[in-house]
């Protein structure tokens, strides 16, 4: 906007949508051109509004036509449509005979892959492959094997951050483990202040990911174990990774869809171990405990 000249619209409700349509109206009137680049690679597709896509696709230089979109429906957690219900057709983009499905699966062990897999298959529906539609995959272990998830019940929030905190410490003096290769997550922000309270008195070094400065100053790489909610966790992954809180799941204004796709993509950001707590019996919990039976 600032290099064709746009026009900002006025601070207020629904700021960052009319900031979107303001830039795809210029592209509309010719004020931003279109084809500007050779590649675009979208990553994390499945967050994608349809306007969004068809601006994207017009960024697209016709003499490369050369576009990448990655999605993964089990992982739409900001969609409250659950998936997309659209046609990739319609929003430009040439997708029959051009499409790749990847089912392996490289970061989860078996037993973590399976079990947050069992989990999510309960609430979305598998669908036969359609070039112009994206279907739901089922993904498949690349063979890596580990311990088993575990699950425990305490008998409140703060009982679970106790054990989490007192877990990281032993983990950490008995077995080697480094702060970096832990991560906790959990559902609301209240959740993030009792565990960092409960890391502090263990004296275990932690990156609370509370707010948007938090996460400028991410390090991932810092010796330090990692604290951020479930949406912050997406796209990462960790050794070691406690997801806490899920007696509070489905929250009771949430799509028990999308709190279910929330869970699992919490669950799979452990390549080695999982551990999940809850302070009482929720519908999600019965689940879990049934995979874990299996």
């Amino acid at each position: 906007m600032r290099t064709y000249h746009i026009s900002r619209p006025a601070n207020g409700e629904a700021y960052f949508e009319r900031l979107v349509e303001s830039v795809i109206e210029a592209v509309a009137r010719g004020d931003v051109p279109r084809g500007q680049y050779g590649v675009i690679m979208i990553d994390e597709g499945r967050d994608f509004e349809p306007d969004w896509l068809r601006l994207i696709v017009d960024m697209v230089d016709p003499n490369t036509n050369s576009l990448l979109l990655l999605y993964d429906d089990a992982q739409s957690i900001y969609n409250n449509k659950g998936s997309l219900d659209f046609s990739l057709s319609s929003v430009g983009m040439q997708a029959r005979g051009r499409s790749t499905i990847l089912r392996l699966n490289y970061r989860n062990t078996d037993e973590i892959l399976k079990f947050a897999d069992d989990f999510v298959q309960r609430y979305i529906a598998s669908t036969s492959p359609d070039e112009d539609r994206i279907p739901v995959v089922k993904p498949e272990s690349a063979g890596r094997h580990g311990a088993a998830p575990i699950i425990k019940l305490f008998p409140g929030f703060e009982k679970e951050a106790h054990y989490i905190a007192w877990l990281s410490r032993r983990l950490h003096d008995e077995r080697g483990m480094p702060w970096r290769d832990m991560c906790v997550t959990y559902h609301s922000n209240w959740m993030g202040d009792v565990l960092s309270r409960c890391f502090s008195k263990e004296s275990i070094p932690h990156q609370l990911l509370k707010d948007s400065r938090a996460r400028k100053t991410f390090r991932p790489s810092e010796d330090s174990a990692k604290l951020m909610t479930m949406h912050s966790s997406k796209g990462l992954e960790f050794p070691m990774v406690a997801v806490s809180g899920i007696g509070y799941m489905p929250s009771k204004k949430a799509d028990p869809v999308v709190e279910a796709k929330l869970l699992y993509v919490a669950m799979t950001r452990a390549t080695e171990n999982l551990l999940l707590t809850s302070h009482r019996e929720t519908d999600f919990l019965s689940q879990l405990r049934q995979g874990a039976d299996a």
